[in-house]
């Protein structure tokens, strides 16, 4: 499994356990949760920062903010840690001695988030395939689908029945998918790109 591949099934990953542990739940034991297996899938991906003397330093304060957490659940205590878990990420992916760095850092990386998600998307779907082969394999799949479209727009203009069949078709389609739209909570659906934002910009490392 190539990186990128592997960096994208990580913030799917945590993105999801995000959506689970926070969605209209309390944060405390949840924020320590997510917190772990994030700083676990940081360190995965990147296990050069557990050698440098800052990174140790940094981690063990910030296991020591997710105490606090834990211990007196204040607003304070949640702030600190959720800062510090992004001065984690930054001491881990960079090579950094200040925490000035490491936010100014980490501000770059919440700014280049969506670019650098999109490119581990486009990458870990990447094959290397020559370019006759790629050609004669679009030609495979394209020509074939606009001959079957052709023919089925003949078709129903020359059949009435098929026409009203057809018709009849889309309706139930449309119907189906109506309902289960209805069903979707699109404010769970923005809680989850909200949580695959802050995923990602805790464990892409742009470059």
């Amino acid at each position: 499994m190539n990186i990128s591949k592997l960096k994208l099934i990580l913030t799917l990953i945590a993105a999801t356990i995000f959506n689970l542990v926070f969605w209209q739940e309390k944060i405390a034991l949840n924020l320590v949760i997510f917190d772990l297996v994030v700083v676990g899938f940081i360190f995965s991906l990147y296990p050069e920062g557990l050698k440098r003397g800052s990174v140790k330093i940094m981690l063990a304060g910030h296991l020591f903010t997710l105490a606090m957490v834990l211990v007196h659940n204040t607003e304070l205590s949640i702030v600190v840690a959720a800062i510090s878990l992004f001065l984690l990420a930054a001491f881990v992916q960079f090579s950094l001695r200040s925490t000035l760095f490491a936010a100014a850092s980490m501000v770059v990386q919440a700014g280049l988030t969506v670019a650098e998600f999109t490119e581990a998307v486009v990458q870990s779907g990447k094959i290397k395939i020559k370019k006759t082969k790629r050609r004669s394999r679009i030609s495979m799949i394209v020509i074939p689908i606009l001959l079957l479209i052709t023919f089925f727009v003949i078709y129903v203009q020359a059949s009435p029945a098929f026409a009203k069949l057809f018709v009849d078709f889309t309706e139930m389609f449309r119907k189906y998918f109506g309902r289960i739209f209805e069903l979707v909570s699109w404010s769970r659906v923005l809680f989850f790109f909200a949580g695959l934002y802050i995923s990602a910009t805790l464990v892409l490392r742009n470059r």
